[in-house]
């Protein structure tokens, strides 16, 4: 249904416009009201599962700060850089 990049293949965009078409007529909802709900429904709950992924796997990774060469030839954190 989901192809790698996150585009919809044409046999999932048949079934999700099926399953809103039956969903709206089931409700006796307007369709074309039915569908903008429903795919800001769907679009929200994407991103908080992305962003739930996301969460998961970087929990137990450490960070090093990247370095920076000061003007004067010294090395100084990417941290005491952003805080300036």
């Amino acid at each position: 249904m989901w192809e790698t990049f996150g585009a919809i293949n044409s046999e999932g965009e048949a079934y999700l416009r099926q399953l809103m078409r039956f969903a709206s007529k089931h409700l006796d909802l307007e369709h074309s009201s039915y569908c903008g709900c429903m795919w800001s429904r769907l679009s929200c709950v994407l991103q908080h599962q992305i962003a739930r992924e996301i969460e998961l796997r970087t929990k137990e990774q450490k960070y090093q700060y990247k370095r920076d060469e000061d003007e004067a030839g010294g090395v100084e954190d990417a941290a005491e850089v952003a805080n300036r």
